[in-house]
């Protein structure tokens, strides 16, 4: 027997391929301790999802190491030594607990992922990164200018360390860039083709 048509009932969703946008690409040229926190803005201009990243460390190549994600609304810096946002917990989620492995070469870690970070256009997402068991690697010494990265949508400002992360007294440094790489897809944009 031959159905001259039939249609499908459900929905189609599709989403374009992965986005990247390269931070600063080092070498870096400059560290911190065991503990510190690094903090920087994502923002959107257009709805995206920002899923894995590769950061810098000291850490021996093809080792583990764990970073802890907090995010909070608004933006992460304009702290002073006493004050702002990376000098309290207060306003902040953690976000996940990333295993990271370090990659065979270089300074900087393979790609690690975790739970989608969902953007709105318009939206400001403080990130705060506290590398629990290896030092991180930057870019920056002194009072450098923040780093200011964008593409497809998506900026990237960083960055500030605080060592340690959301207590007072600690040391603010700033500016200091984050070392590494953020991927993130727009939302889909073709949807409900079958319904």
């Amino acid at each position: 027997n031959q159905f001259a048509s039939r249609a499908l009932v459900g929905k189609l969703f599709w989403h374009p391929l992965r986005q990247t946008l390269n931070i600063n690409q080092g070498p870096s040229n400059n560290g911190g301790a065991i503990g510190a926190g690094m903090f920087l803005d994502l923002m959107a201009s257009t709805p995206l999802s920002v899923n894995s990243l590769r950061l810098a460390s000291t850490s021996v190549p093809n080792s583990n190491f764990q970073v802890r994600m907090f995010t909070r609304a608004g933006s992460a810096l304009g702290s002073t030594s006493g004050s702002g946002p990376s000098s309290s917990s207060a306003g902040w989620t953690l976000h996940a607990t990333l295993n990271v492995v370090q990659a065979a070469t270089g300074e900087v870690s393979l790609p690690v992922s975790f739970p989608e970070l969902q953007l709105n256009a318009g939206q400001t997402l403080g990130i705060g990164l506290v590398f629990d068991n290896a030092e991180p690697r930057y870019f920056g010494s002194g009072l450098s200018p923040l780093g200011v990265y964008s593409g497809n949508g998506l900026s990237l400002v960083s960055g500030e360390a605080r060592q340690p992360p959301f207590v007072v007294p600690s040391t603010l440094f700033v500016s200091r860039e984050l070392v590494g790489t953020v991927y993130f897809r727009t939302a889909e944009i073709f949807k409900n083709g079958f319904e």
